[in-house]
């Protein structure tokens, strides 16, 4: 491991922490709740982000590894997003957050596990962009979908009436 790779790693855990202080503890009400822009729920959205890690860690495993990734369609990403915000709009809270948990533990496991020069080397993520070094990826996607998203999940709670009850 080396220090960038620790570094790397850490920044992961904190953007995942914060992910999850605002997740965790969630209403029902909360949960379901619309995601405007993302065109979900706040659950749909958590189980999307916990799915995509491990995928994201299978292609940085092979960018760092030095063989040829090929780069994500944004029509396949829109696609499936789209089949997924259907399927998770209400899946269980409980679930989805032991398998955020889970597989943010195996992303900063991998993370950890990279050297420099694994943490140097290029690969395509997505269409329209250029080979990134595994390092830039790990900022951009692993840490940088868990924030993006995480700005999305904020704004659809604060649409969220609150019941302060009739007591």
């Amino acid at each position: 491991m080396s220090e960038r790779a620790e570094s790397l790693a850490r920044r992961f855990e904190r953007a995942h922490q914060e992910f999850l202080a605002v997740v965790e503890p969630l209403s029902a009400d909360q949960w379901r709740a619309d995601c405007p822009d993302e065109r979900c729920t706040v659950a749909a959205l958590t189980h999307h982000v916990a799915i995509a890690l491990p995928y994201q860690i299978r292609i940085f495993t092979a960018m760092a590894a030095g063989k040829r990734t090929e780069a994500l369609t944004w029509a396949w990403l829109a696609e499936s997003n789209a089949d997924d915000a259907a399927v998770f709009a209400t899946c269980d809270h409980a679930e989805t957050i032991g398998l955020l948990n889970q597989n943010a533990v195996a992303a900063a496991a991998f993370v950890r596990s990279l050297d420099a020069d694994h943490l140097a080397r290029s690969g395509l993520y997505i269409e329209d962009v250029t080979a990134l070094t595994v390092d830039q990826w790990i900022r951009h996607v692993l840490i940088g979908h868990l924030t993006s998203h995480l700005a999305s999940i904020r704004d659809a709670l604060g649409r969220v009436p609150i019941d302060i009850g009739t007591s």
